[in-house]
């Protein structure tokens, strides 16, 4: 997948772990998508911290959340993409 994808996969994951808490307010959606990926939990750990901790901690934060799923998803399930020939 592109860097693109799996962006936006990770920012999605971190969406959905907020609904499932009950925090479904939009302004807490607004928050996590526009947030630092990798410090959605700790925004100001940036301000707070060494730059070369903040970025072990982000690395560490993103592939945590994306290490099960770094895969496509079936391709059966999209009907609307079909080979023509």
């Amino acid at each position: 997948l592109s860097a693109y994808n799996l962006f936006y996969r990770f920012k999605r994951i971190k969406v959905l772990e907020a609904h499932e808490k009950g925090d479904n307010s939009q302004e807490c959606v607004r928050r996590l998508i526009t947030a630092v990926p990798g410090l959605e939990v700790h925004p100001y750990a940036a301000a707070e911290c060494p730059p070369e901790s903040v970025e072990d901690h982000r690395r560490t934060a993103i592939r945590a959340a994306l290490l099960e799923n770094l895969s496509a998803k079936d391709p059966s399930k999209r009907s609307h993409r079909r080979s023509h020939g």
